[in-house]
């Protein structure tokens, strides 16, 4: 019987003490295959040239017969007695430190001019990627002291065909409301309700609305063309609880398709106040390396807060959330050196990584 043959029938004794068969590659159990130098395609040749001692400690695989007499079989013994020793050795060794994540912003000073009340997200990101953040808001959200007209749309019968929310402060807004006037989220969704971009979404569902339609494109001219593939708009009531002073892009495209659109400004966007010279002083100085910018808003605070020349001093590479407000920091004399594909706060600090990873 060959050695291979030998093994085989060895092995059905092993099976029958309720062990799984390896697979068989180039003569030897896979689960050995490695040890013994084996590689796909290069046959016996490979074994020979790397004799080990075989899993049942009877002979070696290595196409020769194994040594003759009790000194042989008691090294064939002592040889397996190590090899097993190491292998659980091995396998018990306690794993190592895990590797720290990757921090490729690490050395990076970054400003973040967001309210305050909504940049905790966008500083944690960028903190977690090495990033040292300078928290500097540019505005502040200023509820409407006068939301009589919203508490009316609200309530009207028949409710409007869809109400539509733009950002997380009109979420905010509108739903803190609710329990003043006696209303509840169900009072919201008796129209149908979309929502521009992932944060709007996730803002209403924790506050008890599941949004109907939520543009691929996060920009309000997505709204118009996501409306339009529901079916006719022709007729069709919308509501736009919004801020004071938004652009008109939204509302004006869902007019020239015939929608009825009521805007009601909820809330304004107001300079921060505070002073920003030591801003100024850093931009300046070259020791701010990024700016981020994730509303038209912010980048118009920026420039009244540290004054024009500072702002397109280009000293820092500006980062932006998108093109409408790409758009309002060109206009403004600011050089745009980022601008995210997605317009979220991942895919700003994703933009970020790829630009300081050049």
């Amino acid at each position: 019987m060959s050695h291979i043959g030998i093994f085989r029938e060895a092995l059905g004794g092993l099976l029958g003490r309720g062990h799984r068969a390896p697979a068989v590659i180039n003569g030897a159990p896979q689960p050995y295959q490695r040890r013994m130098g084996f590689r796909e395609g290069r046959g016996e040749r490979a074994a020979e040239s790397q004799p080990q001692v075989g899993a049942l400690g009877r002979f070696a695989l290595t196409g020769r017969r194994p040594p003759h007499g009790e000194a042989g079989e008691r090294g064939a013994q002592r040889a397996e007695h190590c090899r097993l020793h190491q292998s659980m050795s091995h396998a018990t060794r306690p794993p190592g430190p895990a590797r720290p994540p990757p921090r490729p912003l690490a050395g990076r000073r970054i400003a973040v001019t967001r309210a305050r009340e909504q940049a905790a997200e966008l500083v944690r990101e960028l903190e977690a990627l090495g990033a040292q953040v300078v928290v500097a808001p540019t505005i502040r959200i200023s509820p409407l002291t006068d939301l009589a007209a919203l508490r009316a749309a609200l309530t009207r019968n028949p409710p409007y065909d869809w109400i539509v929310f733009t950002s997380q402060n009109a979420v905010h807004v509108v739903c803190d409301r609710l329990p003043e006037w006696q209303l509840a989220p169900r009072d919201v969704a008796r129209a149908a309700v979309a929502a521009i971009g992932p944060a709007t979404a996730e803002a209403l569902v924790r506050r008890g609305v599941v949004p109907d339609l939520v543009p691929d494109r996060f920009v309000a001219e997505a709204v118009v063309t996501a409306l339009a593939a529901q079916g006719d708009v022709r007729g069709k009531t919308v509501l736009l609880p919004r801020a004071r002073g938004a652009r008109d892009a939204l509302p004006d495209g869902l007019r020239a398709l015939g929608a009825r659109v009521d805007v009601i400004p909820v809330y304004e966007t107001i300079q921060a106040t505070g002073d920003a010279s030591g801003l100024a002083a850093e931009i300046l100085a070259g020791a701010i390396d990024a700016i981020t910018f994730t509303s038209s808003s912010t980048v118009r605070g920026f420039v009244e807060s540290v004054g024009r020349p500072v702002a397109a001093s280009g000293r820092f590479a500006a980062a932006v959330i998108g093109p409408v407000t790409a758009g309002t920091a060109r206009e403004l004399g600011i050089a745009v050196a980022v601008e995210a594909a997605e317009y979220t706060v991942a895919g700003l600090v994703e933009a970020l990584v790829r630009y300081f990873g050049r």
